[in-house]
């Protein structure tokens, strides 16, 4: 027996799909229901309901019904009083596509729910503010498709450092970008929630920028977006860095830690694709590594040394990169 609201679980199932729960939660003041009591038991489709081939909360319901059966309700009296939010804990199941929703059958066919889409979980897919008590099952379609990210730069201005990055126009299921800076191209903090909504359309896609005037000059930073989706999944670009009255060099080569304790990493970013020769030398000038015309990649790069293998005591010593003729030299303390 129900009252005017409330939460009800239906615990039900079927032989050969097992247990399969529904949930109805009658939640709105202004829609109170009038119905004294509701039977519920699940059951097989007899024929599996075909796609809806309707659109909503940016999917397209193409794909056939989820295939463990449905959830047969009738109440005793005013069918259609109150509004409740609808959650199918669906199990057992085959055909799980990428996305999905509640459909009901009032007799006639299966069709979209009354009521609001909810982005859910295929176990357990919601549906707010629906009205009318019939039969209720999972309606679904394949994930969007997801967003690119076509490019993503940091660039230096005079006191502060711009981030731009464009997207394609397929963004159905894009929540925002989360920017993470860091110092040491290691340990990264966020530092900005930018919104879908923030983007201005061009010709090739969706532009997005950031300013960072947060900074200090002569420092390097190092940037990384991560794109986030309607369910709460995190897909990270690639690092971009800049620094504000920088030379300019061929390299922006940086060592972290320094001084140096145990391990080190050998940071530097290149215009294009070349092939480069890291150099080591100790406070003598004698050389303790050399590696000749190793092949990296335009963008930021990474080497990881460590003190015990190159037989490093403590000191100062040179860290040298060549490249088409350029060369950039840092020193480093090791501890």
């Amino acid at each position: 027996y129900l009252n005017t609201l409330g939460a009800y679980d239906f615990p039900v199932g079927e032989a050969s799909k097992g247990y399969q729960r529904a949930n109805l939660n009658f939640n709105n003041n202004a829609f109170p229901t009038a119905i004294d009591n509701i039977l519920g038991n699940f059951a097989l489709h007899p024929v599996l309901p075909v796609a809806l081939g309707v659109t909503e909360c940016g999917t397209t319901y193409s794909s056939p019904s989820l295939n463990n059966g449905y959830w047969n309700f009738v109440a005793n009296a005013n069918p259609t009083s109150g509004q409740f939010d609808l959650t199918l804990y669906n199990l057992n199941y085959t055909n799980a596509a990428g996305r999905w929703t509640i459909q009901s059958n009032s007799g006639a066919a299966w069709v979209l729910a009354p009521g609001t889409c909810v982005v859910s979980p295929v176990t357990a897919v919601q549906r707010l503010a629906v009205s009318g008590i019939t039969p209720f099952s999972t309606a679904q379609g394949p994930s969007p498709l997801a967003m690119q990210l076509i490019n993503f730069n940091a660039n230096a201005n005079a006191a502060e450092i711009e981030l731009k990055w464009m997207t394609n126009y397929i963004q159905n299921n894009l929540q925002g970008f989360e920017l993470y800076r860091s110092s040491d191209a290691n340990n990264f903090e966020q530092i900005a929630w930018i919104d879908q909504s923030q983007g201005l359309n061009f010709n090739a896609g969706i532009r997005y920028n950031y300013i960072d005037n947060t900074i200090e000059r002569n420092k390097r930073y190092y940037y990384q977006l991560a794109y986030v989706d309607d369910m709460g999944q995190k897909i990270y670009s690639d690092i971009q860095s800049a620094i504000i009255n920088s030379d300019n060099s061929e390299f922006k080569l940086a060592v972290f830690p320094n001084p140096v304790h145990e391990n080190m990493d050998v940071v530097f970013e290149l215009e294009n694709d070349s092939k480069v020769t890291v150099e080591i030398f100790d406070q003598l000038g004698k050389a303790i590594m050399i590696d000749n015309s190793l092949d990296y990649k335009r963008g930021l790069n990474k080497i990881h040394l460590e003190k015990s293998q190159l037989q490093m005591s403590s000191g100062i010593y040179s860290i040298r990169l060549l490249s088409e003729g350029k060369s950039e030299i840092i020193k480093v303390i090791v501890d």
